[in-house]
């Protein structure tokens, strides 16, 4: 093959290299669009429930309710709270006792305590002298220790009738000892007592106004 041959061979070979390339990217320019419109329109599109699926609900935490609190009852009432106020404490009085036969001229001093629990009686610490307006110039003394019940009536008052122990009884000059006594409220910061004895004559008992030796 001669020289020019090879150089029309040469020349054949690239014009149909260059048509080749030419008809490649024709078609590739032609079928890209459509290969990429298909995939778009192949993509399945989301489910409609999917896309308008609903947010979860948001449940408020419940609020804690403070309850009423149920107010104590009131205290129960002392039924001894007015006997207490009105006669518990010291007292002093004299009177002349005009008791027949023997009248006396007597002093009677009496302590009141309130119970120390509930169902207790009252206690009366009581010192009573007393001396004979026809005889004699000096006082005979005695004592008692007393317990009893109050009584919150109209009139607060106290009955004393029982007897612990008489003091000084069978030593004293008229051997009269404490039988019983009711104190009872009188006016404001007053009181009276009314006792009765055990023994002769003489010790008929007696009844005197009260003042105060309390130190409220």
């Amino acid at each position: 093959m001669s020289l020019q041959d090879l150089q029309q061979d040469k020349s054949g070979k690239r014009k149909f290299f260059i048509l080749g390339v030419v008809l490649l990217a024709w078609m590739v320019w032609h079928t890209l669009p459509s290969l990429f419109s298909h995939h778009v329109q192949a993509k399945p599109a989301a489910p409609l429930a999917a896309l308008s699926k609903p947010s979860p609900a948001v449940v408020p935490a419940p609020v804690a309710v403070a309850l009423p609190v149920a107010a104590p009852p009131p205290p129960t009432p002392d039924p001894l709270a007015n006997i207490t106020k009105s006669l518990v404490g010291k007292w002093e009085g004299i009177a002349t006792v005009s008791l027949p036969p023997h009248p006396r001229t007597c002093r009677l001093q009496i302590e009141i305590r309130k119970p120390d629990k509930d169902g207790a009686p009252f206690v009366g610490y009581s010192i009573l002298s007393c001396m004979p307006i026809w005889y004699g110039n000096r006082y005979v003394v005695t004592s008692a220790v007393l317990s009893g019940t109050g009584d919150d009536g109209v009139v607060p008052s106290i009955s004393f009738d029982t007897v612990v122990s008489n003091i000084g009884v069978a030593e004293s000059s008229f051997h009269c000892g404490m039988r019983s006594m009711r104190v009872q409220a009188f006016g404001s910061n007053r009181a009276t007592a009314k006792w009765q004895e055990t023994g002769p004559a003489i010790c008929g008992g007696g009844e005197v106004v009260l003042d105060s030796r309390r130190t409220y």
